[in-house]
């Protein structure tokens, strides 16, 4: 046909390589289009002269059958509007599907969290697939060729979720989105059900679970031959890490040959975007092959043995503590008379003033398969922490621990010279709080707490040790502060008792402003210690009878709750 038209010689020329001359030749001029699935593609040739196009029919086979012909004469036949319409069509999905194609998933292995963000989403759609789908949905009118349509959070969420799902589509999988590669991983933690996960997959929504399953090895893989260490992390930055027993808790007949484990992480704050990383030499992440691997062999864990040794305490430090604290209160200009946490929570708020610290980061420490309440698995833990400690190049290191594990670390670290110098053993929050309502339970229980909270209907008798104890924290904490809040006000009304008519007045009319004006000045009276001349009168007051109760031994040691506020 060519050499009766053209008068050309195409004996040489071979079919497969037609479609590739076109494209070299004609580029964007020529779009490529399958109408049927069993049938030839139709190229597309668009001229500015025509209002529509022209339409080529490019066979795959040596002769054009007459079905196919009329086929192409039919569908080239329709009105000038509609085939307009339909080109325009055909143009913007060939356009889009180019984009597809272009697009580019996750290409780290194994995709770690950082990977698996919002803001990785938007990295890896496209921006021209995001405002086509924008303005298809109507969530936008902007026109921006080169920027993203701005919509709002909620929406653009949906947006980047449907963006993947093409994505996705497009590549029948092989593009990798955090969409999905976070969603099958979070059900899978979730739930442990495949059959979700398959039901998901089959939806276009997350991975199969073969993959979830090579993602999970192929990250456990890189965190056994980083050392011991996640990525991410840098050398000489304050780091802090957090172990804490791991119990599965499994039914079994006779109770015995349960799951107990002992998982650790570590903390370490962002240097933020005025430092540089490579100062601080972050550790590289070890490269992972790609492979079906869905199965790990655990390695053996390595515990280090600990034989028992007389008990002893920290060695002396040969100073005198209080005057320690003395001359740091003087030279930090510390008000050794006043409320202590009030001063830190100032001293704290003026050394970071209103900027906000960056998030840190947190990663996962290689699981130890023994369980914390065994001394050998205390020394290791204490084993592993300065090891972690050499690798960030740091000479101490703050460890974290609960209540259990923490008196067993410490009479460890007591008998070794280098856990001394290197670890610094601390209490939780939470553990450290039951360690002040548990010494309040003590002291005071035989004292009349526990049945003044039983028969004023506070505690139930049955929860009476365990709020004590201070093992019940909600309650405890409800207990303490409904128990000290009737105390101040019986001291109180014991104060007013004591005044005269005429100081009684100054009192209540004080007190009636101080209502008149809660919730909303009294704060900001309080702040700027613009208070009346009777509210001083009376703090004064109440502060000389707080005084002379504590020197006659009828009242605590505490400091009352209106010094508190106003200093």
């Amino acid at each position: 046909m060519i050499n009766d038209i053209e008068d050309i010689d195409a004996s040489s020329y071979k079919k497969v390589y037609l479609k590739k001359r076109l494209k070299r030749r004609f580029g964007d001029k020529i779009k490529f289009l399958r109408p049927h699935m069993h049938k030839c593609e139709l190229v597309m040739a668009h001229k500015e002269s025509d209002s529509g196009g022209r339409i080529l029919n490019i066979t795959h086979t040596d002769s054009e059958s007459e079905e196919d012909e009329a086929e192409s004469q039919s569908f080239a036949a329709h009105s000038n509007s509609q085939q307009h319409e339909m080109l325009e069509m055909i143009h913007s999905a060939m356009n889009i599907h180019a984009t597809l194609e272009k697009a580019q998933g996750v290409a780290e292995w194994p995709p770690r969290a950082e990977d698996l963000t919002i803001q990785r989403s938007r990295d890896i759609v496209p921006t021209k697939l995001f405002n086509f789908l924008a303005w298809c949905t109507g969530l936008s009118q902007d026109f921006h060729s080169q920027e993203r349509v701005d919509v709002q959070a909620d929406v653009e969420n949906k947006l980047l979720s449907i963006c993947q799902d093409m994505m996705f589509l497009s590549s029948q999988g092989r593009k990798l989105t955090p969409k999905h590669l976070s969603l099958g991983m979070a059900v899978r933690h979730v739930t442990g059900s495949s059959s979700l996960i398959g039901l998901l997959n089959g939806l276009g929504h997350c991975v199969s679970h073969s993959k979830v399953l090579e993602h999970d090895t192929a990250l456990a893989i890189q965190q056994l031959h980083g050392d011991g260490l996640p990525p991410g992390f840098c050398q000489e930055v304050f780091t802090t890490l957090v172990w804490d027993n791991n119990d599965f808790g499994e039914e079994t007949l006779s109770g015995k040959g349960t799951t107990h484990n002992t998982n650790g992480i570590i903390i370490q704050r962002s240097l933020g975007d005025d430092t540089d990383d490579n100062d601080s030499n972050p550790l590289i992440s070890v490269a992972v092959t790609k492979s079906k691997q869905r199965t790990l062999q655990v390695p053996p864990t390595n515990i280090i043995e600990y034989h028992g040794r007389p008990r002893h305490g920290p060695a002396p430090s040969g100073s005198n503590v209080d005057e320690i604290f003395q001359n740091q209160g003087r030279e930090q200009e510390i008000p050794l008379n006043k409320d202590l946490a009030f001063w830190l929570c100032k001293t704290v708020q003026k050394l970071s003033g209103s900027v906000t610290p960056p998030v840190s980061k947190i990663g996962y420490l290689p699981v130890i398969d023994a369980s914390p309440t065994d001394k050998s698995t205390v020394n290791t833990i204490l084993s592993r922490s300065v090891d972690i400690a050499n690798k960030l190049s740091l000479q101490s290191i703050v460890v974290t621990m609960d209540q259990a594990i923490y008196s067993k670390a410490q009479e460890i670290r007591w008998q070794n010279e280098e856990y001394t110098k290197r670890l610094i053993l601390r209490l939780g929050e939470f553990h450290t709080a039951m360690s002040f309502l548990s010494t309040i339970g003590k002291r005071f229980r035989d004292a009349g707490l526990e049945d003044i909270s039983i028969e004023s209907g506070i505690l139930a008798q049955g929860s009476a040790n365990g709020v004590m104890s201070g093992h019940h924290y909600n309650r405890s904490v409800r207990c303490h502060k409904l128990v000290a809040e009737a105390m101040h006000r019986l001291r109180f009304n014991e104060f007013l008792d004591s005044l005269t008519e005429e100081e009684h007045l100054r009192v209540i009319t004080s007190l009636i402003q101080l209502r008149e004006s809660y919730p909303h000045s009294l704060i900001d009276e309080v702040r700027q210690k613009k208070l009346s001349n009777y509210y001083r009168i009376m703090q004064t007051m109440y502060r000389s009878a707080v005084k002379n109760d504590e020197e006659n031994g009828q009242g605590d040691d505490s400091a009352s709750d209106i010094d508190s506020d106003s200093e």
